[in-house]
């Protein structure tokens, strides 16, 4: 039996290949190949972001607990060979970080080792860093959280200190067999590097189309952190409005994209060594570089504020903002004021006592 882990990074594409996972068990078992029912499936089988299907595995490792782990990787074990699978294949890319550990790394070996695993496969997608920084950040200051993304990057930002740590892995820990590919927004591609190259299947031939999740534009996460002085509390409802409109409905603010663009790399110029070492285990073809397009002359300090909107995004940020000043948004702020005050474990037997009531 051996056991396969995905582990990313984020930002590569992990969704759409656990939407091909999770909707072609049926293949993939054919295939000897398991791939565990998780907490997740539900989001997993309609694209959306998850943690993948690793539930608990990273925490395990994260805290050092080989008993944990080893129940997690025998509860897996035995239902692959109770099935007839050889194979058990984990898709998570909060693992990345463990993945990278020596100390996480050698409670995942020893325990796979005494559960019964022959070998173990870990692979992750790269990308360009500018590029990853960006589509990182966007996601993540979406909600208005990360204010100053000069700040980010410069102290936030951990990918390059990752790739450094992995790498190192790659060349300590040699019982694992390591597949480093660079990430490409080619669908066809993906299921290539995935399927082909590393499980040695072909890919499946699954019809279904993904939920599309849309990402929001720096403009939109600019705006945000303006709404979140007024509406803490609820900044996932405004959120939630533009991530659904269509990016072909949104104002372009690619002077403010070029602009952010810049200040990433000129700072990510002085950490690139993690990303140099990480191209020595990768094609020559998919060599990593800060960014894959020339960057445009310096944008002057007044295009920093320069955003831009369409119609349509002003039109929902104006009536969300309607919405909570009226009695039914209003009550909703009240709620989450008062659940803020509550003692975390008054919420914790709440949901418990709810739980048990249904």
């Amino acid at each position: 039996m051996d056991l396969y882990i995905h582990f990313g990074i984020y930002k590569t594409g992990s969704s759409f290949l656990q939407y091909l996972l999770v909707n072609s068990r049926i293949y993939l078992e054919h295939n000897k190949i398991y791939f565990p029912v998780s907490v997740n499936d539900k989001k997993m089988m309609k694209g959306l972001i998850s943690p993948g299907n690793a539930d608990g595995l990273e925490n395990t490792l994260k805290n050092r607990d080989q008993l944990k782990c080893e129940k997690y990787l025998s509860k897996w074990f035995n239902q692959a060979k109770d099935i007839g699978c050889t194979t058990v294949l984990v898709s998570s890319e909060a693992l990345v970080h463990q993945m990278a550990k020596e100390t996480s790394l050698k409670v995942l070996t020893d325990a796979a080792k005494n559960v019964g695993f022959n070998k173990i496969h870990a692979m992750g997608f790269f990308r360009d860093l500018v590029d990853h920084a960006l589509s990182t950040y966007k996601h993540r200051a979406k909600s208005g959280k990360i204010p100053d993304y000069r700040h980010w990057i410069d102290n936030i930002y951990e990918t390059p200190q990752l790739l450094e740590n992995l790498v190192r892995m790659r060349t300590k820990e040699s019982s694992i067999i390591w597949t480093f590919r660079k990430f490409a927004k080619d669908s066809i591609f993906l299921q290539k590097v995935f399927f082909q190259d590393w499980l040695q299947i072909d890919p499946p031939k699954f019809k279904g189309n993904p939920t599309v999740n849309e990402s929001v534009t720096l403009s939109e996460v600019f705006l945000m952190n303006s709404i979140k002085k007024y509406y803490p509390l609820v900044t996932d409802y405004f959120v939630e409005e533009l991530k659904k409109l269509p990016n072909s409905e949104k104002g372009k603010d690619k002077d403010l994209e070029n602009h952010v663009r810049l200040v990433f790399f000129k700072t990510l110029c002085k950490k690139k060594s993690g990303m140099n070492e990480m191209n020595l285990f990768l094609n020559h073809e998919e060599q990593l570089v800060l960014l894959e397009k020339n960057i445009q002359k310096e944008s002057s300090q007044k295009e920093l504020y320069k955003l831009v909107f369409s119609e349509r995004q002003i039109q929902l940020v104006l009536q969300k903002t309607q919405f909570f000043r009226g009695i039914q948004g209003i009550s909703i702020i009240v709620r989450r004021k008062i659940v803020r005050l509550l003692p975390k474990h008054f919420i914790m037997d709440l949901i418990e006592g709810i739980s048990k009531d249904s």
